[in-house]
């Protein structure tokens, strides 16, 4: 074999790199499209996460099969590209097929939650199994054209994993600076010109090597053999060996997809405690420095592991050697988090926040992951035999290795965490990691038995040992926020969040998601739970139906019960809320989950609205699904709410006033002011403003407004938020219709396809002076809210004056949390 076939051609690294550019930014937007549309919520996003890997370990098992066979590999890689290219391009009519497609079966059969699963599990996979597929096709396809000999199996899969991973990070890099400037429908077509240039570019290939002359056979090149000694090798000849070690590596490569997935899972989990930024750049991040651990340990791969005379010794050691990796990581993320959590509140741009949150976690992330790309190229190395096989061997391996981390996904987000919680999951899959490489050594019969005991043993030993310095020194999960608790009275760790609480010293709990502040008991609590129910009560006493989004107290829904409406419904993404809210504040909400006038899904409010038949009269959303999807609140979801509104229905959504800037506010109010008539802003806490959109524009008289209020039960909870008069309630209203129409007269729209607040650059935990400026600075008109109405004989002009000294006060109250004095 000459020499030149020995290596790796810098075209096999130039199109892999294209195609992984292209296919990170593809598949990035397909998913997201589809969690729009389908629910972020854990089953949802779990359920197309499951199609998306199916369809890749299809892809890549057919591709695999085709890859073998006397075809012109270079024509299939031209049609591959081409058909990934044409399909992006047409993704917005095929998407609306697919949506289309659903909603006419869900108002045919009105599936229940299970058959609302299979429902999306079946159209996901329609819809990705094509483009997907052809993906992981071209990877397959481009391996078995450029693999010259069997020699090149580990390396040629070495360089697979780091010039897809080089392509890979550049193109999520290439999302966040175009999607937020010029949208997704930019992005995507983007994406479409990178493949569609790889098929020109193979084209190409395939014009020059029909211009070449045909190849001469070449007589094989002898090497001379190496003067290697295998240690520790029994002195007798060991029979049967090889098949035996055959079948314990690809066990042990199956596990390594499935401890990847557990592992990058659970490091997902640990370090969404800690990022101050928006859930696209911390995943992004995540997935990086990921990513940059395996190109790392791969390009090291040649000059270490290849070198290696036992193959099957090195990959054991690769395992032990990862897991004890990630218990040092674990050490090393414990003693630096304080310093890098110190360091994100002291900087400003978003490059340095992304820099300190990046060496963050690579203490957790980058020394397993390098490891783990030292290890994965030897399964290739040792698997293939036959050149003749290469491409059925590759795609088998990408076919196992794609469904194992399916495996490893699904068993740690719904029965690992769950069960073990954080902290132990970690250190359970970290000793799982040590025996798959003690249970190779077992395995490998050629070596000295004692050795091999030796090895198990003390790698077990030395395990324990370590585990209970830790125990001993308290080496427990840090946490993110001083005021949280180290012993919460109560904690739940679950498959989508971990909720913790704590018992203040007035009788009132506070609830934390995921280490971070997240509803209380309190009277700014409650007011923030109850006025979204109290205050479309009051503007309009015909309600009968209400959507709540977000189970929080119970406390909502429990109001709305209370005052009559007869048809409630609650959506929650966080199926631990409930079962937390409806035990520790089951006295608060009246046991409201017993009410038989109330209804509830695990899903977004986005995805009930879409599939909901009928109409509804209220629509109440919280502050914490913006900052936990903020992909959501787009002109298209008010759209979609003014829709399934009745003719003089409300919307009520509190908005953070802290992580969003003045523009992004705009973006946000502007994008429900293009759809409803009427849009006002209220004021509940420092932290937290109430946007109510409504379909109607009419408004209560005063003596109207005032009777209303009079009601005992209607006072009795306006009293309990710290609201005791009329007046005082009418003094919460920020800014009217005409006010926030002319805040938002110049600004653009947050949209689906340019979401302006998603990829906001604003610190999650800090405040935009310039948006408290304009919301102290601004005052509303309350005259036209001060209307009287017929036989009312109220002093418009006392109630006016005590309304804006109320007002004023309120005002006051912003200054604090803005930080301006």
């Amino acid at each position: 074999m000459p020499a030149s076939r020995l290596t790796i051609p810098w075209k096999f690294h130039f199109l892999t790199i294209l195609t992984g550019i292209a296919s990170s930014m593809s598949l990035y937007i397909w998913f997201r499209e589809l969690t729009l549309f389908f629910g972020t919520h854990t089953l949802s996003s779990s359920t197309i996460s499951i199609s998306l890997l199916v369809t890749m370990a299809l892809g890549s098992q057919i591709a695999g099969n085709m890859a073998d066979r006397k075809v012109n590999r270079l024509l299939v890689l031209v049609i591959l590209t081409g058909i990934t290219g044409l399909y992006i391009v047409c993704h917005p009519f095929l998407f609306g097929l697919i949506t289309s497609l659903f909603q006419s079966l869900n108002n045919a059969f009105r599936p229940e939650p299970f058959g609302v699963e299979i429902l999306r599990f079946l159209l996901s996979f329609l819809y990705l199994v094509i483009p997907v597929g052809c993906i992981t096709g071209i990877f397959t396809f481009l391996i078995r054209h450029f693999i010259g000999h069997t020699n090149q199996s580990g390396k040629i899969m070495s360089s697979a994993i780091i010039s897809g991973c080089v392509g890979i990070i550049p193109g999520l890099i290439l999302m966040l600076y175009l999607v937020p400037r010029y949208g997704f429908r930019t992005t995507q077509i983007c994406s479409a010109l990178i493949f569609l240039l790889s098929a020109a570019f193979v084209l190409f290939l395939t014009f020059l090597e029909n211009l070449k002359a045909p190849a001469q056979p070449n007589a094989l090149l002898k090497h001379p053999a190496k003067s290697t000694t295998l240690w520790f090798k029994k002195k007798k000849t060991v029979l049967e060996t090889g098949v035996k070690l055959k079948r314990a590596t690809i066990r042990v490569y199956l596990f390594q997809g499935f401890s990847a997935a557990a592992y990058l899972l659970i490091c997902f989990r640990i370090l969404v405690n800690y990022s101050v930024i928006r859930p696209v750049y911390f995943h992004a991040l995540v997935i990086v420095v990921f990513l940059t651990g395996l190109i790392l340990g791969s390009m090291f791969y040649k000059h270490i592991t290849e070198k290696t005379v036992n193959s099957y010794l090195t990959l054991a050691t690769y395992q032990i050697l990862m897991g004890f990796s990630a218990i040092l990581s674990y050490v090393a993320f414990y003693f630096f988090h304080p310093l890098a959590t110190n360091r994100s509140l002291e900087v400003d741009t978003l490059g340095a926040i992304l820099l300190n949150h990046g060496l963050l976690y690579s203490t957790l992330l980058l020394l397993p992951a390098l490891i783990m790309g030292l290890s994965l190229p030897i399964t290739g190395k040792l698997y293939l035999k036959r050149l003749q096989d290469a491409g059925k061997s590759f795609g088998w391996l990408g076919r196992i290795g794609f469904l194992s981390i399916l495996a490893g996904f699904v068993f740690t987000r719904f029965i690992f965490i769950p069960l073990a919680g954080l902290y132990y999951a970690y250190f359970i899959l970290v000793l799982l990691m040590i025996l798959s490489g003690i249970y190779l050594i077992l395995r490998d019969s050629r070596l000295i038995r004692g050795f091999r005991l030796g090895y198990a043993i003390l790698a077990v030993v030395f395990y324990f040992v370590i585990i209970s310095a830790l125990r001993t020194y308290h080496f427990s999960l840090p946490l993110s926020d001083k005021t949280v608790p180290e012993q919460p009275d109560r904690k739940i760790e679950g498959s989508t969040s971990t909720v913790s609480t704590i018992e203040n010293e007035n009788r009132t709990h506070t609830v934390w998601l995921n280490n971070r502040y997240f509803f209380s008991s309190d009277q700014e609590g409650m007011k923030v739970q109850l006025l979204p129910a109290y205050l479309p009560l009051l503007l309009d006493s015909g309600i009968k139906s209400a959507v709540v989004a977000g189970f929080g107290l119970g406390t909502t829904a429990s109001t709305l019960e209370a005052n009559g409406i007869q048809s409630i419904h609650i959506t929650e993404t966080f199926p631990e809320i409930i079962r937390f809210s409806s035990d520790v504040f089951a006295e608060l909400n009246d046991d409201i989950l017993t009410n038989s006038h109330l209804t509830l899904t695990i899903e977004d409010l986005r995805v009930f609205l879409n599939r909901m038949n009928g109409k509804t009269d209220l629509i109440t959303t919280g502050s914490t699904s913006l900052n936990l999807m903020p992909n959501h609140y787009t002109r298209e979801f008010y759209q979609l709410c003014y829709l399934k509104l009745s003719d003089a229905g409300m919307i009520c959504q509190v908005l953070p006033v802290d992580g969003i800037t003045r523009q992004e506010f705009g973006a946000l109010i502007k994008a429900c002011s293009d759809v409803f008539p009427e849009v006002s802003l209220w004021y509940l806490t420092p932290e937290r403003l109430l946007m109510v959109g409504s379909k109607s524009s009419t408004k209560p008289g005063i003596c109207q407004l005032f009777s209303e209020f009079s009601r005992p039960d209607m006072q009795r909870g306006f009293t309990a938020i710290g609201i005791p008069d009329p007046e005082s309630l009418i003094a919460h209203l920020l800014l009217d219709n005409s006010q926030l129409r002319e805040f938002t007269g110049s600004l653009h729209a947050n949209l689906d396809n340019k979401p302006l607040v998603e990829y906001s650059r604003m610190i999650l935990s800090k405040t935009d002076g310039e948006l408290i400026r304009f919301l102290v600075g601004s005052k509303a008109s309350y005259t036209e809210w001060l209307m009287p109405g017929p036989h009312c004989y109220a002093d418009i002009q006392q109630t006016i004056r005590r309304v804006g000294e109320i007002n004023e006060a309120l005002r006051q109250e912003m200054v604090p949390s803005s930080g301006l004095q």
